[in-house]
């Protein structure tokens, strides 16, 4: 799916796509709503990898509010589908935690 010399990254990326397959058979009808592997690589991933490097994991709410930028909704439209969104967010972060490589005990460069 990605392709980064980097060993954490590369690892990181590879949860991500594990939890991706998961989430995906979880929520088939949600294929065709751009939570796909362009969000994954160029939104989740840079915050995932931020965050980690930090000692902070993702929240579900920041996930769904980072997916709905992506979608340019309205935050009207963001309202109304939030605990949709959260609940599918966090749907992935289970699948995520799961398939995650640990902390490196070095600080990261990438």
């Amino acid at each position: 799916m990605f392709n980064h010399p980097h060993p954490f990254r590369a690892r990181l990326e590879a949860a991500l796509e594990n939890a991706y397959a998961h989430f995906r058979a979880d929520y088939p009808a949600w294929q065709d709503t751009l939570w796909d592997r362009h969000f994954l690589k160029a939104h989740l991933l840079p915050e995932l990898q931020q965050g980690l490097e930090h000692g902070q994991v993702l929240s579900a709410p920041r996930i769904a509010r980072l997916w709905a930028e992506h979608l340019g909704l309205s935050p009207e439209l963001q309202r109304r589908w939030r605990r949709e969104l959260e609940l599918m967010a966090a749907n992935f972060l289970c699948h995520l935690e799961h398939a995650r490589p640990p902390l490196p005990r070095s600080p990261v460069s990438v």
